[in-house]
């Protein structure tokens, strides 16, 4: 425990220290075609000052249930260079396709989290974002159906992003983001490779997330029809040992 505080306390000491690349005035000028990726967090944040609320709605099919996971998310920027982000699961229902199962209802976890960035490191088409969250273990006991309830505990989660424009207009870049997530007992790496593009007020999105638990490959599109308002779809296809499908939703708006 006191190794992953010194941890904790070493990567927030980072995330908050004055950025080294690139100015905030600077940052301001960068266009930003999109948020956040369906399931993978991208390179950008929130200007000072700037709030984005979230909503987004997950429908998962595979061989043994039928998932439904409402989402809510809120971000606010402390700096050009540094956001802080809450997020809480309202709702979650597990259906399973053996009827003598029953329905499984609750609400999932809440996490907190911080990112740091640096965009266009030396005037270059390469950015960075350290990113850290902590989940809290407050999900209804109901929806794990494979877990006991005294085994349920926060989690850490860290991950640093390498982004790459693909154009100088930065319509198009792609990002990798590698991360590790820790709880009791538990240590489990992850990885995210996402592209977007952006066509007028549209940019299409792809992501592969591999975890050691499961792998999926999602390709979306979200669509700006207002100033700050952006709203998505996407399907991700399960891969390797993963099965099934999803559907996924989003709506975010910036003020």
């Amino acid at each position: 425990m006191n190794q992953r505080r010194t941890v904790l306390v070493s990567l927030i000491s980072a995330l908050l220290c004055p950025a080294v690349f690139a100015d905030d005035d600077a940052l301001m000028e960068i266009p930003q075609p999109l948020n956040d990726f369906f399931q993978t967090e991208s390179v950008f944040m929130q200007e000072a000052g700037e709030w984005q609320v979230s909503v987004g709605t997950d429908f998962t099919n595979d061989d043994a249930h039928k998932t439904t996971e409402l989402s809510t998310g809120l971000e606010y920027g402390i700096t050009n260079s540094v956001q802080i982000a809450l997020e809480h699961m309202p709702y979650l229902h597990i259906k399973p396709k053996d009827d003598a199962e029953e329905n499984i209802s609750g609400q999932g976890n809440t996490s907190v989290g911080l990112k740091k960035g640096w965009m266009h490191i030396g005037d270059s088409l390469t950015s960075v974002a350290l990113g850290y969250e902590h989940t809290f273990a407050n999900d209804d006991a109901e929806v794990m159906a494979d877990d006991d309830a005294e085994e349920f505990s926060d989690s850490d989660e860290m991950s640093v992003t390498v982004a790459r424009e693909l154009d100088k207009a930065g319509n198009t870049q792609a990002s990798l983001q590698i991360g590790n997530e820790r709880s009791a007992g538990q240590n489990e790496g992850f990885a995210n490779l996402a592209v977007f593009h952006t066509i007028g007020n549209k940019v299409v999105t792809g992501e592969y997330n591999w975890s050691e638990e499961e792998q999926q490959l999602t390709q979306g599109i979200f669509w700006k029809p207002a100033k700050g308002l952006e709203v998505g779809t996407a399907i991700g296809f399960g891969m390797g040992n993963t099965d099934g499908q999803r559907l996924l939703t989003r709506v975010n708006y910036e003020f």
